[in-house]
């Protein structure tokens, strides 16, 4: 029988934790804040699908990380079964960064161009704007640490991360525990 763990306290744990919480939590926001921009941005409307998928992802990687799914999932002794959310988180971090970096402009040419006759337009732009800017913030500065974590040890790539909130372990599975703890830097 499985037993399922969920652990909170990777919501709060720093770095890890605390900013992949946000990168879900901005994603969604500004998910949202497009969708009710839609009347009046049309040229954003091609971009909301992939919002989405975005917000999705980001949703689905916190779930994972939630129920310590990106460690080992076998319970058969002598054989494993890893998900590396850690590169996809990567890659999608990497992504993010440029799309919500053009995205940023996008909304800047918008705020610029456009005539307001409302206060309230005026303010759900400006605030659509800076949520897009502090989510490509937290898509870069969680590549960031991942790609910091591997330029400390070169022998272990970033596929092999297990992040686990506060800090990152390495799945290696040839050892006995099937994770290795190394020190890691705090952020």
């Amino acid at each position: 029988m499985v037993k399922i763990e969920v652990n909170f306290k990777f919501l709060t744990a720093r770095p890890y934790g605390i900013v992949l919480t946000g990168r879900m939590i901005f994603s969604v926001i500004l998910t949202i804040l497009l969708c009710a921009l839609g009347y009046k941005a049309r040229t954003l409307e091609s971009l909301k699908s992939i919002n989405v998928f975005i917000g999705f992802w980001s949703i689905i990687s916190l779930t994972a990380h939630l129920f310590n799914l990106q460690k080992n999932l076998s319970t058969v002794p002598g054989s494993y079964f890893y998900i590396p959310f850690a590169i996809v988180d990567f890659i999608f971090g990497i992504f993010g960064v440029i799309f919500y970096t053009i995205e940023t402009f996008m909304l800047f040419m918008r705020i610029i161009n456009d005539y307001y006759y409302y206060l309230g337009d005026f303010l759900l732009m400006l605030l659509t704007f800076v949520t897009c800017i502090v989510s490509a913030v937290m898509f870069g500065y969680y590549s960031l640490l991942l790609n910091v974590q591997t330029q400390n040890v070169k022998d272990l790539p970033i596929k092999e991360m297990v992040v686990e909130g506060d800090k990152i372990t390495y799945f290696t599975p040839g050892e006995r525990n099937h994770e290795k703890n190394l020190n890691t830097m705090n952020i």
